[in-house]
């Protein structure tokens, strides 16, 4: 005997709820050792691929998304085309958007990654001081800046396009 079909459907409705929950908790869980939100975003310069410096300061006035990567990271390669996504949607006088490499042997490997993920960002070289400032401890790990500097969201583990961009609307 089937069940009603409201009765499936209610079922999946709840399961899904479900589903949210244990990966609401698991990604709080992820994040208790960053920085707190609403806490100052540690300032930084670095080099960038193409040999620029960047520092947090040029983006004064926007918001901020900062992608912590490791080229060698399963998960970042996934995540990566991510931040591809956003940066075609949203308007680049409005937010910031770097990908900043950590735990690489050299730049030759953080290069392959940029070309082979068409990361079209600058990408940022990171040192152990940022990584350190900004408690990263899993990659990749993302921080959400608003406008005045402050922190409002951070995550860790595979992000969707559809979670950064909600939590850069609700900023």
């Amino acid at each position: 005997m089937q069940k009603p079909p409201f009765k499936k459907v209610a079922s999946y409705l709840i399961q899904g709820i479900v589903f949210m929950a244990i990966a609401w908790g698991i990604s709080l869980w992820q994040s208790k050792n960053m920085l707190p939100e609403k806490s100052p975003a540690p300032g930084f310069k670095g080099p960038t691929l193409s040999g620029k410096m960047k520092h947090l300061t040029d983006a004064s006035g926007k918001k901020v998304v900062l992608y912590f990567f490791a080229p060698w990271c399963t998960v970042c390669k996934f995540s990566s085309h991510n931040i591809v996504s956003i940066r075609e949607a949203l308007d680049p006088a409005d937010v910031a958007i770097y990908a900043v490499a950590l735990s690489y042997q050299s730049k030759k490997e953080v290069e392959n990654f940029a070309k082979k993920h068409n990361l079209n960002v600058p990408v940022i070289l990171g040192s152990t001081e940022l990584l350190n400032a900004y408690r990263i401890n899993a990659f990749p790990s993302v921080y959400l800046i608003d406008e005045a500097g402050k922190i409002r969201s951070r995550l860790v583990g595979y992000s969707t396009e559809a979670g950064i961009r909600l939590r850069l609307f609700f900023m």
